[in-house]
């Protein structure tokens, strides 16, 4: 326990084959890139399986709900993007 933020995406476990073990996989294979949450944790917890990553922050989906999205942000983050 280290106090720190994490986010948790979550799925069913048994569902053949695991969508989550894959991405987990994905994460694993590309650690270091910008951008990117390391995986902290993969496993079966119960009914479910886990994913625990570090926590970046808001989305960018929810940035633009929240109507905090302009032009200039627009442009930063398209350039990370292709630069990535």
């Amino acid at each position: 326990m280290t106090g720190r933020d994490v986010a948790l995406k979550m799925a069913c476990a048994g569902s053949s084959p695991s969508g989550l073990n894959y991405e987990y996989k994905v994460y694993t294979s590309i650690v270091g890139s910008a951008g990117i949450s390391p995986a902290l944790w993969y496993g079966k917890e119960g009914l479910y399986e886990v994913i625990v990553l570090e926590y970046l922050g808001q989305s960018l989906g929810d940035v633009i709900k929240e109507q905090k999205f302009n032009n200039r942000k627009a442009f930063l983050y398209a350039s990370q993007m292709v630069c990535s």
